[in-house]
């Protein structure tokens, strides 16, 4: 299954698409009807004064996400016309069309750089923007897409083990969403205030040390952005 947004990946291959254009998205209409969005440990303190972060779980490992919707397949952030509507721009959609897939899944640090081919504006025919230089290097606007991939790539290591710790603490627990004295919204996951009350001295200056304290209380305060999508 491809990840969110992803219709059509195939690996850039500088033979076959020396000559292709790029043009950088402007339209975030690819974005509309997803609920939640991926989300890194290093987006937590600008994200959690948009957006409320939660976490899923999947194959029993828990993953932050932005909140965008009470509804599925609606994105309260963009508008008909394909603009987003908070200051804040996610890296996962940012980095659209571009990603990084794992080139051999005994190696997950053997990397390769693909593109949605799917997406409208990477195309054989004169662009705004050239892939790769006459000389056949990757042009100065693929270099910072890698950049950004490459950015993205390790702070997603850093947000596994961001969640490992606060599952092994039992932070973790299953929530909903409650408006009008109605239940809206379950299946997510956050971490439990009374639970964090109760840690030690010692757990609370590892939290610190490792920068892990900082994350939690942003996902905090993140909870009262719920009212920018209800």
């Amino acid at each position: 299954m491809n990840p969110i947004f992803y219709k059509k990946p195939i690996i850039i291959d500088k033979n076959k698409h020396l000559n292709w254009g790029f043009k950088p998205v402007e339209n975030y209409s690819f974005a509309k009807s997803t609920n939640i969005i991926p989300l890194v440990t290093s987006e937590f303190e600008i994200s959690c004064k948009e957006y409320p972060i939660v976490f899923i779980k999947k194959d029993n490992k828990f993953s932050p996400v932005l909140l965008l919707s009470l509804r599925s397949k609606i994105n309260n952030f963009v508008d008909n016309n394909g603009n987003w509507l908070a200051n804040y721009v996610p890296a996962y959609v940012r980095r659209y069309p571009f990603i990084l897939a794992e080139k051999d899944s005994k190696n997950k640090e053997n990397l390769i750089l693909c593109i949605d081919s799917d997406y409208s504006g990477f195309s054989p025919k004169k662009a705004k923007f050239a892939l790769f230089t006459s000389k056949s290097e990757p042009s100065e606007t693929l270099n910072q897409a890698i950049d950004l991939l490459n950015q993205y790539h390790v702070s997603a290591k850093k947000t596994e083990s961001f969640c490992s710790t606060m599952k092994k603490m039992g932070l973790f627990k299953k929530s909903v969403v409650v408006a009008k004295n109605k239940q809206i919204l379950d299946g997510f996951y956050s971490i439990e205030r009374k639970s964090f009350d109760k840690l030690n001295n010692e757990d609370i200056c590892k939290l610190r040390e490792s920068g892990h304290l900082s994350l939690i209380f942003a996902h905090f305060i993140s909870m009262i952005s719920i009212k920018n999508i209800t």
